[in-house]
């Protein structure tokens, strides 16, 4: 609230120097001095535009129009966002798709069902992938080899997480 504040006062201090330059600019007749007031008087608009709301509403309009598109206007990102997104997705399924490989390979499976799995996180079957991620990070916790817990346990944990994910 006090940014908007603030470029309402540099609107109101441009609009004063604009008018007095005109008004020096008449009394003097020196057409010099309007060239200068040209930009006073734009810079007036553009803080008034700021401070009116009038910006953000339009801000808001045009990301809700392109939102819709699918363009990345409006999500809260920066310059390419959602293509550095859809890489960095890649890149994970890419991850994954190498240690199931790599496991495959060596001759490691899961055994554990869908159900153990379930029942090694303390949940219940057909909890949705947001509750299976919050248990996991909560079991963790308590089970981590750097946290003095037994190592087994937690590879126990974690097999039992990457199961329900995959």
């Amino acid at each position: 609230m006090d940014g908007e504040r603030l470029v309402g006062g540099l609107a109101f201090v441009f609009a004063a120097m604009t008018g007095t330059v005109i008004l020096v600019a008449v009394a003097a007749v020196e057409p010099v001095l309007f060239v200068v007031a040209v930009p006073l008087a734009a810079a007036t608009g553009a803080f008034w535009y700021r401070s009116s709301g009038r910006l953000r509403e339009r801000a808001a309009r045009a990301g809700a129009r392109t939102h819709g598109a699918g363009l990345d206007a409006g999500r809260g990102g920066g310059f390419n966002t959602g293509a550095r997104r859809e890489a960095g997705r890649h890149r994970n399924r890419r991850q994954r798709e190498r240690r199931d490989r790599a496991g495959r390979a060596s001759g490691a499976t899961s055994d554990v069902s869908r159900a153990e799995a379930y029942r090694r996180l303390g949940l219940e079957p057909h909890a949705d992938e947001a509750a299976v991620r919050a248990a996991y990070r909560r079991t963790v916790k308590d089970v981590h080899p750097d946290r003095g817990g037994d190592e087994a346990e937690f590879r126990r944990v974690t097999e039992a997480y990457e199961r329900l994910v995959e």
